[in-house]
C-alpha cells in the first residue's frame, strides 16, 4: 500500500516540461507560467524580497508623477506652467498604462501631428522612470541626429524643470568628471541609463533595455544592413523595430515597457499600423 502511494506521488511531481528537474526555468518559461494579471505581482514580490523595488515608489502612476513634478517651459509650449492633464485628457490613460502598477508591457500609438504625445507620454514616462523605477532605456528616432536633437531640446529641459538634474551623472567610479554621464548619446543615473540614437544595426544589437521609446517609427528604414562606410556589402539584418523589440522581450519578458509612437505614412508599409 505504501509503495503504491509513493509511486503516485512521484508521478504527480514529474516535471511537465521537457527538461531535467533540477534545471532552472528561463525568464520566458516563468512568464509563460503566469497569467498576464499575475505577472506584475510576481515581479514585485521578487523585487521586494531582494530589495529591487523601493517601498513607496512602485504604486505611483505616471499621471500622478507628472502632476506633481512637471513644469512646462515657455520656450516649448504656448501653455507654460504646471503640467495639466485637462489639456490632453486623451493621453492620461495611455501614460498610466506605462506605470509600474500596470501589467501592460507594450503601447502603440498611431497619432496625428502635434497632439501632445511626446510631452504627455514619452517625456512624462522618462521622468517617471528616472525618478521612481530606473533601469536600462533606449530612445530611438528615425536617425541619430533627430533623436539627439529631440532629447537635447525637450528631455533635457524636462529633467531640469522636474528637479532630476542631480540624478544625471556618471555611474562609473573610474570617472571623476560628472559630465561623462550626460552626453548627446547617453545619460546615466542611479539604477539605469538612457541611450539615444537611431535604428542602425550595431546599435540595435547592442545592450538590452527594459524601456524602449521608439519615436516616429514609420520614418524608419524598412530593413537595416546593406553597404557600410567602407562600401562593403552586408546582409540585411531585418526589421529594425523587431530587432530592438527582441532585446527587451528576451532580457525583460516580465516587466518591459515599450512605447511605439508614430504618425502613419504609407499604408502598405506602415509599422505603426501593424502594431496598432
Amino acid at each position: 500500500m505504501q509503495k503504491k502511494k509513493s509511486q503516485r506521488l512521484r508521478k504527480r511531481s514529474k516535471p511537465s516540461l521537457n527538461r531535467r528537474s533540477w534545471d532552472p526555468l528561463s525568464p520566458k518559461e516563468i512568464a509563460d507560467l503566469a497569467i498576464p494579471g499575475e505577472r506584475l505581482q510576481m515581479h514585485e514580490a521578487v523585487g521586494r524580497i531582494f530589495g529591487i523595488i523601493p517601498e513607496g515608489k512602485k504604486s505611483i502612476r505616471v499621471s500622478e508623477w507628472a502632476t506633481q513634478h512637471r513644469i512646462l517651459p515657455a520656450a516649448l509650449t504656448p501653455r507654460p506652467g504646471a503640467f495639466d492633464w485637462n489639456i490632453t485628457p486623451y493621453l492620461k490613460e495611455i501614460a498610466d498604462c506605462l506605470s509600474e502598477s500596470s501589467d501592460v508591457c507594450e503601447v502603440a500609438v498611431m497619432k496625428g501631428a502635434r497632439i501632445g504625445f511626446t510631452v504627455g507620454v514619452i517625456e512624462n514616462h522618462l521622468g517617471y522612470m528616472i525618478d521612481t523605477c530606473p533601469g536600462p532605456a533606449m530612445f530611438l528616432s528615425a536617425n541619430k541626429e533627430m533623436a539627439q536633437t529631440s532629447v537635447e531640446l525637450r528631455v533635457d529641459r524636462m529633467i531640469e524643470t522636474a528637479g532630476l538634474q542631480g540624478k544625471i551623472f556618471s555611474q562609473s567610479t573610474k570617472r571623476a568628471n560628472k559630465k561623462t554621464g550626460d552626453t548627446k548619446s547617453k545619460k546615466e543615473f542611479p539604477g539605469g541609463f538612457l541611450l539615444i540614437g537611431g535604428p542602425s544595426g550595431p546599435f540595435l544589437r547592442g545592450t538590452g533595455a527594459r524601456y524602449l521609446y521608439l519615436d516616429e517609427i514609420d520614418e524608419w528604414k524598412l530593413q537595416v544592413g546593406g553597404a557600410d562606410k567602407k562600401k562593403t556589402t552586408t546582409a540585411n539584418q531585418g526589421d529594425p523595430v523587431e530587432l530592438v523589440r527582441k532585446r527587451a522581450t528576451t532580457d525583460y519578458p516580465l516587466n518591459r515597457k515599450l512605447i511605439f509612437g508614430s504618425t502613419p505614412l504609407e499604408e502598405d508599409t506602415s509599422k505603426i499600423k501593424e502594431l496598432f
